[in-house]
Parts: C-alpha cells; structure tokens; sequence
C-alpha cells in the first residue's frame, strides 16, 4: 500500500430509472445514479498504518483493539446532476453520502425496487437500481490535495452507456468534504435537516473551513456527509505516481483472476445479491 494511500476497495456504479420508467433510453430516463465505495484497506491518517476497513472488520468478526472509532464503512454517493463530472474540462460536481453501513445486506434493501402510495397519485412504482460497472478505487493524497481514482474492470472498456454517466476506464478526481455548517450555493447542497452532524474530532478539523480535503475517509462514514469532485486525469499512473501505478496492477491482477464467463457472478457474489435484484445489462452496453 503506497505511503499516501489512504483507502482501498472495490468501486461499483449504478443508476435507478425514474419512477414510473419501464423502459430506460439514456440518462434523461434515470432518476438518480450512485457510486458505491466498499473499502477493505484504510489509514486512519497518512501518519498511521492501515487497518482493515470498518466494513472487514465486521465480517471477519474482528474485535477492534480501542474504542477508537473504525473508519471505512460501506457507502452509497449520490451524484449531484446524475453524472461524474467531465475530467477534461476539470468540472465540478456535488455529491453526498446517501448511506453509510457495515452490512452488505443493506445494499440489497437499497437498490430493490418497491411500491408506495401517494396521496395526490395512488400506488407508485420506484425500480431497481441497474449495474453500470465495477472496478477498483484508492483514495490518495497528493500535493496538499486527496484524490479518488479508479480503474474499471467491468466492462473491461466502457460502452455508450458507461459513456452517459462519464465513466471512462479510468479516472481520477479531487474529492473534498464541505463543513455542514457552512451555507451552500443556491439551488446546491442538502436541506438542512438533512446535513450530516460530525462528532467533535471531526468537526475541529474544519477550523472554519468550507472544504477540507480527507486527510481521513472517516469523513464519508457518515450519512448527509457532502463531497466535492473536480475532474483531475484519466491517466491515474501519470498523475498519482506510485499509488497510480498501484492501482493498476489491482485491477489487472483480479481482472486476469475471472474468466468473462464468471465476472458477473463475481460481482453479484461480492455484493452479496442475486441477479434478480440488480439488472446488469448496462455492463453489455445495453439500457434497461
């Protein structure tokens, strides 16, 4: 793990269809998309040695040494506009954390679909979440900023849909967290009873702050926690160094591990969830 690795895992993308959709065409038929970010290496600092992430833990059945908090849970990002900004124009995009967990279960429980009722429209349908891909992420600082890169394994080269949500094979962003008691742009950031309420020790790294790079992903274990990503490179090796370079060696290495015959029973074994659940067409360049 290089020195200025501060988080490792797994990366997944998906989208969810607004409601009432039957059929998705491209991205103006999709309600929201997400990234999912399951960590299973953590530093709980640069100064300090990596630990196995919160989430490892928990199913490995670990006892933490400490009361220290453990960082590193399972998180659900909505993506502000749908879309992970463009990196080669460096644009800007908001995110939050939808949700932050340490069982896999509960992704289940997030991307099914499900009907509720409507005072004004009756019974509603909300659909599942689709797979848009899968792939392998490190959160690194570098030169007194964090990065969030990642190389995607499936689909091995991203197709017209993968291209709608500006998912290329690889990527890296600037990612910061917002002080949640700062105010936000208009028409930007979530509604207050919403905002996430940190506990002291991170809301002190703040001092003052808007922005505040993650010196630690603890940040991001918490729901309402707000993000910002600034399209970098999508050339990781070239612009992260060593941590770049490792990353790609990841993805290479567990890519060369599955046949295409088995990558996504991979993946859905990973996320513990049957294919059912979870359509994964988009990861064949087709919408659904």
């Amino acid at each position: 793990m290089a020195q200025n690795t501060v988080e490792k895992g797994h990366i997944c993308f998906f989208y969810r269809p607004k409601v009432g959709t039957e059929e998705v065409h491209n991205s103006d038929d999709v309600q929201r998309s997400y990234i999912v970010l399951i960590p299973y290496m953590v530093r709980p600092s640069v100064s300090e040695e990596p630990v196995l992430s919160c989430f490892q833990q928990a199913n490995d059945d670990k006892k933490p040494e400490s009361d220290k908090p453990i960082p590193g849970k399972i998180r659900i990002i909505t993506i502000g506009k749908k879309k992970l900004p463009e990196i080669k124009f460096h644009v800007r995009s908001w995110a939050y954390v939808d949700k932050a967990f340490t069982d896999l279960d509960e992704i289940k429980e997030f991307v099914s679909g499900r009907k509720y009722q409507t005072k004004t429209r009756g019974e509603r349908s909300l659909g599942s979440c689709r797979l848009l891909g899968k792939g392998v992420y490190n959160i690194v600082e570098h030169k007194g900023h964090t990065h969030l890169a990642y190389v995607l394994e499936f689909p091995e080269e991203p197709t017209e849909v993968q291209d709608d949500f500006n998912i290329k094979r690889e990527g890296s962003y600037v990612i910061s967290v917002k002080n949640p008691e700062t105010t936000s742009p208009p028409k930007t950031g979530l509604p207050e009873y919403e905002k996430v309420t940190y506990p002291a020790h991170l809301k002190e790294k703040f001092a003052g702050r808007r922005f505040l790079s993650l010196s630690t992903t603890e940040f991001m274990d918490y729901d309402g926690a707000e993000l910002l990503l600034i399209g970098a490179k999508d050339e990781i090796a070239e612009e992260l160094g060593e941590a770049g370079e490792e990353l790609e060696e990841l993805s290479d290495f567990e890519t060369k591990k599955i046949t295409p015959l088995t990558a996504e029973d991979v993946i859905f074994k990973e996320l513990n969830l049957e294919r059912v659940v979870l359509p994964s067409e988009p990861l064949h360049g087709l919408w659904k």
